[in-house]
């Protein structure tokens, strides 16, 4: 890693690393969390990792082509979130995919999904974008601290335009 590169170019480039595997799934894959944001051209401090939203299928296909890469932290009980979660090591961001991934509401456990995205080319592979309004609304979702300082972010940034 160079010792200049941005946050950008460290998710670009790890997702250029994962563009093999990410060709041999069935269904779409989202970009959502920090690096959408990030993407999105917000001023996101940090980023720990890069999450993705798969389907059931692509998660587990993800397991087997990314054997070597999976740090088996299984996943988490939560009380906001439930999924097929893995994290897998690359060089220079962890990547950590949420398969049917589900958020408890009000009215109780709801699959999530990303409603409203633009296609973003990487090495040629279609993986989703979320908009910014649509990252506002997984912002209110989600309603944890870290998502609110980043839907304030949004609502600059929406305010510019």
């Amino acid at each position: 890693m160079k010792p200049t590169m941005t946050l950008r170019e460290r998710i670009e480039a790890t997702l250029r690393e994962a563009v093999p595997a990410l060709r041999g799934l069935e269904d779409g894959v989202y970009l959502f969390g920090s690096a959408a944001a990030v993407m999105r051209g917000l001023p996101v401090g940090r980023a720990g990792d890069i999450d993705l939203l798969a389907s059931p299928r692509d998660a587990r296909r993800l397991r087997q082509l990314w054997a070597g890469r999976d740090l088996h932290i299984g996943a988490r009980p939560s009380q906001l979130f439930r999924s097929d979660l893995a994290r897998y090591r690359f060089p220079l961001m962890d990547v950590e995919v949420c398969g049917g991934l589900e958020v408890r509401t009000p009215a109780g456990w709801t699959v999530f999904e990303i409603l409203d995205y633009e296609e973003w080319t990487v090495d040629g592979y279609p993986l989703r974008l979320p908009t910014l309004e649509e990252q506002r609304r997984i912002c209110i979702l989600f309603h944890r601290p870290k998502d609110l300082e980043r839907m304030a972010l949004i609502d600059t940034l929406l305010a510019g335009h």
